[in-house]
């Protein structure tokens, strides 16, 4: 899956950027691995359902900032 960093940190290094994954519409969330800087590579579970994203970013000052996109997408079988 795609991602870009957009609004004040674009074109930043940030000095840190986590990605996480939830299969069950936010109950629980696990890491998602970033590739290349540029994509996050899932792991989607064989059943249908939703999947939603989170992402924080922290900046070289220290500030953080977190979005969260409940069921960004869905899963069909």
């Amino acid at each position: 899956m795609p991602f870009t960093v957009e609004g004040a940190a674009a074109g930043q290094r940030p000095a840190a950027l986590a990605f996480q994954v939830s299969y069950d519409e936010g109950r629980t969330w696990q890491p998602a691995k970033s590739v290349g800087g540029t994509h996050l590579s899932l792991k989607h579970p064989a059943k249908a359902g939703s999947v939603s994203l989170r992402a924080e970013l922290t900046d070289r000052a220290g500030n953080t900032v977190t979005q969260t996109i409940e069921r960004a997408y869905l899963i069909t079988e």
